[in-house]
């Protein structure tokens, strides 16, 4: 697969996220509105559904955004950032696709990093929410 469709794939691709980070805006909602109105439990199996639905379609799309298109794309940046430089290649993956006015790199670079913060901040929303006895 060439350069070309593997783009056209990715803008596949930035579709599903899109989808994927309302489902994560509504479940993480979800979780705060359950916390009042339910009981723990039900905040504890939304949190639970959004982290795996987060996990999975992360284990599968990411790693073809990642590895099948965007490491491939910015090759020269992979070679001199250090892989386990993880935060700094994507920041310098992000800027170079800004400079070349690459949207569609720019876009899915985004995304990834908006899926990793609404995960997050369903995780420690969950910390506040439910009381450890």
């Amino acid at each position: 697969m060439n350069m070309a469709e593997r783009t056209e794939q990715m803008k596949k691709f930035i579709l599903m996220n899109n989808i994927v980070i309302i489902i994560q805006i509504v479940l993480v909602v979800l979780s705060v509105i359950f916390n009042f109105l339910i009981d723990d439990a039900a905040v504890f199996i939304t949190v639970f559904i959004h982290i795996a639905i987060f996990v999975l379609y992360n284990g599968i799309v990411e790693s073809i955004v990642e590895y099948g298109y965007l490491r491939k794309k910015f090759a020269k940046i992979c070679d001199e950032t250090h892989y386990l430089r993880y935060f700094k290649l994507k920041k310098r993956m992000y800027r170079a696709s800004k400079n070349k006015k690459d949207i569609v790199s720019a876009k899915l670079i985004l995304q990834s990093a908006i899926k990793s913060l609404i995960a997050m901040l369903s995780i420690i929303s969950i910390l506040f929410m439910i009381p450890f006895e």
